[in-house]
Formats: structure tokens, sequence, C-alpha cells
């Protein structure tokens, strides 16, 4: 073994090619190695890179959209602004549910000339209720035999709250005035009626519904009646 490297030592010391590569190789090879190492590694890392940039730049250009509920006071000032989800207050919560709850027998009872009003408030009142409960058929039947589109070509309602208090956690009392009126604006008669509904916190929050009811209220029961004799 030893005599084959002695050999080999003495063929490359004889052969000035041979001695000349070897001694490239020696005093450059690893630095070449090393090279190719080092671009490989730099492509990898401008391939992370590239990646990394990508995805930031698609996450800063889609949309971002995180609602937020007005509390106003009765003078209609803002008097808090807070994170849908986030009501943390009890009080707050509480003046949160009351104003969707009156909103919601706003549009259901309520009858507006302006088309594209009554159409709105009829998309609020249906971003309260789901199909898994009873309340929406209630509501569904109330508007196919007293469609407030076709109640608008002859009169208005103006729905007034007078009152609204919670008999339990879940269970909402609720009394509203209704003002008819013709079209010409004669009066047609007033109306006290009054109601309960039953509501569910906390609810799935979907895409659709997001802006019309960012708190997940959904209402599962709602009856109501003429106040008569009053």
């Amino acid at each position: 073994m030893a005599n084959k490297k002695n050999h080999d030592k003495a063929a490359v010391a004889g052969d000035p090619y041979l001695a000349g590569r070897r001694a490239w190789n020696e005093q450059f090879g690893g630095h070449i190695a090393a090279a190719k190492a080092w671009r490989a590694l730099g492509l990898v890392s401008l391939l992370l890179a590239g990646v990394c940039a990508g995805g930031m730049i698609w996450f800063a250009g889609s949309p971002k959209l995180l609602p937020y509920v007005v509390e106003v006071d009765r003078e209609g000032e803002i008097a808090g602004v807070f994170a849908a989800g986030q009501m943390k207050d009890a009080g707050v919560e509480k003046r949160v549910i009351q104003y969707q709850l009156a909103q919601f027998v706003q549009g259901v009872r309520g009858v507006s000339p302006d088309v594209n009003v009554q159409r709105e408030a009829i998309e609020r009142v249906y971003a309260l209720l789901s199909q898994a409960y009873p309340a929406y058929q209630a509501v569904s039947e109330w508007y196919r035999g007293n469609s407030p589109l076709k109640r608008a070509g002859e009169e208005t309602v103006a729905v007034e709250i007078t009152q609204l208090l919670p008999l339990s956690e879940k269970t909402w009392r609720i009394e509203w005035r209704e003002k008819r009126r013709a079209r010409n604006g004669n009066p047609l008669g007033d109306a006290r009626m009054t109601g309960t509904l039953t509501v569910l916190s906390g609810g799935t929050v979907t895409e659709k519904n997001l802006l019309r009811n960012p708190t997940g209220l959904y209402v599962t029961h709602f009856d109501w009646q003429e106040q008569l004799g009053r």
C-alpha cells in the first residue's frame, strides 16, 4: 500500500500537468466547493424570502373588516365605541340588546314610504333571525300577509317604542305605539302594542350579516298583540 502511494506521488511529481492540477485542487478546490454551497444556500434563502414577501403582500392587500358597536345616549350623541364581541360591561351589553330589539320591532311592524328604507329595515330584521327558531316563521308569515312594500302604496306606519324591559336573562317585554297615516298624511288611527321576545346572545356572526348584526344576537321567539281598552 505504501509502495502504491509512493508510486502515485512519484508519478505526479514526474508529470507537470498532474502536479499543477493537484496544486490547484489543494489551493482552490475547497473554496470552490464552499462557494457552491453558499450559492445553493443563498438561492434557498431567496426563495423563502420571496414566499414570505408574497404572503405579507397578500395579507396586507386582503380586505379586513372589524365591526365596532357605537353606543349613543338619549340625545343621539356618541357615548362609547367598542369592538363587537368585547362587551365586558353588563350595562353596555344590555343597552346594545335594547337598541337591536327596538330596531327589530320597528322593522317588523313599521311601514316606510321609501322603498329602499323599507328593504333595509327588512334586511335588518332577518339579520337577527335564523330558520332554526320559531321567530323566523312568525315574522315571515306576518310579512306574507302584511307586506310592508305593498302597504306602503296606501299607508305608512311609524313605530314608537315606549318600553323595553328584561323579564329574564333571555326574555324581554316590549311596548310600542303605532301611528298609521294615509299617503296624503291623514291619520288612520293609533294602536298600542305589546310583545315578548326571547333572544340568544353570542350566536354566529356571518359575513352576510356582519354589518347588520355584529354582536351575534338572534331572536328565537317573538309574540305580539294589541293592547285593548287603553
